[in-house]
Formats: structure tokens, sequence, C-alpha cells
């Protein structure tokens, strides 16, 4: 399931070496940003984790799904309740701090971390309420597609993913395009997130009950067509880029096909897995 991540501003980074490089803050700076007291007075008010840069999980709170998005938050909280989620708004909003908020983290433009602000990481809150009569799901912030499935499988209901994996298929052809797009010197498609979020929901209600056999040979066909296409690519082709997602700095073909390409197949593949219990 994707997350429904929050936007946010700011640009990605490689290390804190080039963070000092190119005058970004680094760990100790982005601590010493928030006011020691008023964090510590958060802490007792709040019952889930805290991560800070110096903490030793810091770098694994602050990942996400895309590679590409390699931002610093000041801080990263893990709530355990609405209270927590209520009282890091609140101190966010009294820091004055830039608020990212991570569902499932499945955010292409990486909307789900933020530089020097506060994310706030709904993982623990994964919690998932069927209504079988209705037919109706309440989904928690932090909940997955597995998550989803294992309740509704409860009272002999399903939330099929087939509808992803032929989702999956569909995607190879039209992002191998972009990348081609891109690889001729062509200005990026400059897609906003609310164009992308319903042309997915239109494809979900279009192909909600495509068979197996339908979704395989549409797999087989894309995944070749995009194949061509990459093998066509000089490293010169690769290094072209152009604005790809409104908002968002230039990507190159190269980083297309690492960051969203490979990357959106098998994040998509381990969610199927995942469900299905393979």
């Amino acid at each position: 399931m994707e997350g429904r991540d929050q936007r946010v501003v700011g640009e990605g980074v490689d290390d804190a070496d080039s963070s000092a490089r190119k005058g970004k803050p680094v760990s100790g700076q982005l601590t010493a940003a928030i006011d020691a007291s008023a964090l510590s007075r958060f802490r007792e008010g709040f019952a889930g984790e805290i991560v800070l840069p110096e903490d030793a999980g810091y770098e694994a709170a602050r990942i996400v799904w895309n590679g590409m998005i390699d931002r610093r938050p000041a801080i990263v909280v893990r709530p355990t309740g609405v209270a927590d989620v209520l009282a890091a708004l609140r101190f966010a909003r009294e820091q004055e701090l830039v608020i990212a908020v991570r569902s499932g983290g499945h955010s292409i433009p990486g909307f789900s971390t933020c530089d020097g602000g506060i994310v706030i990481d709904l993982a623990e809150l994964g919690g998932v309420r069927v209504d079988p009569e209705r037919r109706v799901a309440r989904v928690n912030g932090g909940a997955l597609l597995g998550d989803l499935d294992h309740e509704a499988q409860a009272f002999g209901l399903a939330c099929p993913v087939g509808v992803v994996a032929h989702h999956i298929a569909g995607a190879h052809q039209t992002l191998s395009g972009l990348i081609k797009m891109l690889a001729d010197g062509k200005p990026g498609p400059n897609i906003s997130m609310d164009v992308i979020h319903a042309g997915n929901a239109k494809h979900a209600q279009e192909h909600a009950k495509a068979t197996k056999a339908e979704t395989i040979a549409l797999h087989k066909k894309s995944a070749a067509a995009a194949a061509a296409i990459l093998r066509g690519l000089s490293d010169a082709d690769l290094a072209k880029s152009g604005t790809v997602l409104t908002g968002m700095p230039p990507m190159s073909a190269e980083q297309v096909v690492g960051g969203i390409l490979l990357n959106h197949i098998d994040e998509h593949l381990k969610s199927i897995k995942a469900t299905v219990g393979a």
C-alpha cells in the first residue's frame, strides 16, 4: 500500500561531509536548532520513541524508500497513539519545524521526510478495523497492505493484490518511456503528485478484475519493451536530466532507472509477497 505522506520542502544530501560542503546543517547543528528545555518537556509527555541525529538509530530512522531522497531531519518521532501525534504537532509548531508525516513511506518525491524539521513516523499506528456488513475498512496511518489483508481474511474478505501486479506491469513501459524522453534531451513531464494519484486510482478501478493471465502477458510485453529502450541508452544518454515531478529538483535518466523504475517494482513486489505469505 502506498504511504499517504505529506509534502515537505528541502533538498536531499549525501552525507554529513557533503552537508557541510553545501553549507547545510549537520547532526550537531540540527539538534542545537531545537530548544533543549522544550525538547526535555516534549520527552516527558511523549510515550513513543524519539530519535535525534546523534542517536545510534538515526541513520536507519531517516532512510526512506526512494534512495535518491537523502534528507536529514532534526528529529524523528514514532507515536504510539493519537495523543503522541498531537504532542508532536504542538512541539513542531512551537519550534517552527517543517513537518513530514511518514505512513508507508512509499513517496516517490520524498514527501515523507525533510531537512532540519520533524518526521512523524506512523509505523507504530498500523491498526485496521473491518466492518464485514458494509465491507468497509478503517485503516490507521501506518498500516500496510499486508495488515489490511490479514484483518479482512478474518471475515472471509480480501483486498485483491492482482491490480497491484497489473499496475507494476503497466508501469514498465510508462517509466521506460519517461527515461527515453530524458535521454533524448527533451524537457521532463513536470508531473504533479495529484496527477499521479488520480492515474493510480483510475487504473485500480479499471483493472480491479484483471486476471493472472492478463497480468503475466502485460508483464512480458511491457518488460521486453522497457528492456529494449534501456539497452539502447549510452552513459551520456543516462546522464541527461529534466524535471520529472513538480516542485522537485531535476532528475537524470539514470536516477529514474534506479530510484523509480527498479525501486518501484521491488517495493510493490515486497508488499505483494508479504500479503500472500510468499
